[in-house]
């Protein structure tokens, strides 16, 4: 890239002339092509893409167009790259940016508001009144990448300062990604008032944002925190984080059962992720009077309301869009506090150059899929459910996980997990980069490492031990307290 002497580089992480990129062409048609690497101006700074995570509205632009805007229209056969939930580092600094360094990891928001409308001025740049006004004058008006420019299912991108936000070294590229869903469901708590503490909180659906809804609720100390939804197997990764109770709405009312699991009264908040034909009905009549409901998902077809019970009870309802007024930081806060574990949702991880496949599985939930996750850097295809890993590690060790050991052979297990991992490490370390190895604080031997990185072969096998050694530190502690906390 030509970034001229205005741009501020690093010959630490060489920036190419072109990168890969998906691009729309009809509806539903992605193809792998070469773009050249955007050059960031004022304000701005070019990200190296590490990790983008699939969200269900990708999906929707993909197939049918709608939110994106691109030249005041559809999005498609414009060039337009989407994808949105995206994390990486920081590889070139605009004229007079100073907030961030190069080689800093970030997380992204969507929205870069146009700064001058009434609504960013009161900080709701998710509402711009110019949104999608500026394609082709990034530099000015709003900008949301995936949406109305060009977003993360690339190699590079660039992003506002103001959409940034900063990741600890022991945050994972996946956990990252997941920062921008965490921070829809904050905005939305924070629309309803966001002191919650106490409070009575219903979450519908249990999709991504609907499980880490629960999470952020919990972790504001909300109580109840009840999660309605359709499928067993996600209603029980919301107990994981942090569900009182759960429903299962095939079997029950909904809106009976949780006025019986609330003292038989409605509760404070409703925040409806569902997007169900009768999501929003069932919410008006879960709640108390005087209650809020928040609409954090997006119906496919009109939604018949009953307006009578909004007003007679003096309900009140609140449509969110995207992670307004800063709730990205805040939700990133909780997660680097280690407040809920949000890689409980993080179900799959693929290569960039195999986006038809995740989106496959995003879209269709093969093998019970959550988020999944897309990697610009070669990486192997895998699951990481919690059982799998706990299977892996049993297998390792050679016993069950069992809590009724005595110490002396809690610390021998330990012990032989550690050497396992060891020796894996050795197998498997010297594919990586030294930036890799140290990210997942791997160590080893120059002359081992020396010898390796002319042999060892890049192997499916490599990447799974890769990433158990990656969770090594952790487990010790998880086994102690019998629960896998990065599963």
């Amino acid at each position: 890239m030509d970034a001229g002497a205005a741009v501020e580089t690093s010959p630490d992480f060489p920036i190419p002339e072109t990168m890969k990129a998906w691009v729309l062409g009809n509806p539903s048609e992605l193809a792998l092509t070469r773009k050249p690497v955007p050059m960031p101006k004022r304000a701005e700074v070019l990200v190296r893409i590490d990790a983008v995570a699939i969200c269900a509205t990708d999906l929707e632009i993909i197939d049918h167009g709608s939110p994106a805007l691109i030249q005041g229209g559809m999005p498609f056969n414009k060039n337009f790259t989407p994808g949105h939930e995206y994390m990486g580092t920081v590889v070139g600094l605009g004229p007079g940016v100073d907030e961030y360094r190069i080689g800093q990891r970030v997380t992204v928001e969507i929205h870069a508001g146009c700064g001058q409308c009434k609504r960013c001025r009161a900080g709701m740049y998710t509402s711009c009144l110019n949104y999608g006004l500026n394609y082709g004058e990034l530099d000015k008006g709003h900008r949301a990448n995936g949406f109305t420019t060009d977003g993360g299912f690339c190699e590079y991108q660039v992003n506002n300062i103001n959409t940034l936000v900063a990741i600890p070294d022991g945050m994972s590229d996946e956990e990252a990604t997941l920062v921008v869903t965490a921070g829809t469901a904050m905005y939305g708590l924070t629309e309803l008032g966001g002191l919650v503490a106490g409070e009575s909180v219903v979450v519908t659906g249990p999709g991504p944002i609907g499980l880490l809804g629960v999470a952020v609720a919990k972790a504001l100390s909300a109580s109840p925190v009840i999660l309605t939804g359709t499928r067993d197997n996600r209603l029980r990764i919301g107990r994981e984080l942090g569900a009182d109770h759960v429903v299962n709405v095939r079997n029950e009312d909904a809106v009976e059962a949780v006025r019986r699991l609330n003292g038989g009264k409605g509760v404070d908040y409703v925040i409806e992720c569902s997007g169900a034909p009768n999501a929003v009905n069932d919410a008006i009549r879960m709640v108390s009077r005087g209650g809020k409901v928040c609409l954090a998902a997006f119906p496919h077809q009109e939604t018949p309301v009953d307006v009578a019970q909004i007003v007679r009870n003096n309900i009140y309802l609140y449509g969110i869009r995207g992670e307004g007024r800063s709730a990205t930081h805040r939700a990133e806060a909780l997660m680097s506090q280690k407040r809920f574990d949000a890689t409980k949702i993080h179900t799959h991880t693929f290569a960039l150059d195999d986006l038809p496949t995740a989106i496959r599985y995003a879209k269709d939930r093969v093998d019970d899929a959550i988020k999944v996750v897309v990697k610009a850097k070669g990486v192997a295809a895998h699951r990481v459910a919690a059982s799998r890993l706990r299977a892996l590690v049993s297998e390792m060790a050679g016993t069950s996980p069992a809590m009724t050991m005595h110490s002396e052979e809690m610390r021998a297990q330990r012990l032989r997990i550690r050497n396992v991992m060891r020796r894996a490490s050795l197998r498997v370390s010297s594919r990586m980069s030294p930036v890799s190895r140290r990210r997942f604080g791997i160590s080893m031997p120059a002359t081992i490492g020396a010898c390796h990185d002319q042999n060892v072969a890049r192997t499916h096998a490599g990447e799974r031990l890769a990433r158990a050694q990656y969770r090594e530190r952790t487990f010790e502690a998880a086994k102690v307290e019998g629960c896998f906390r990065h599963g």
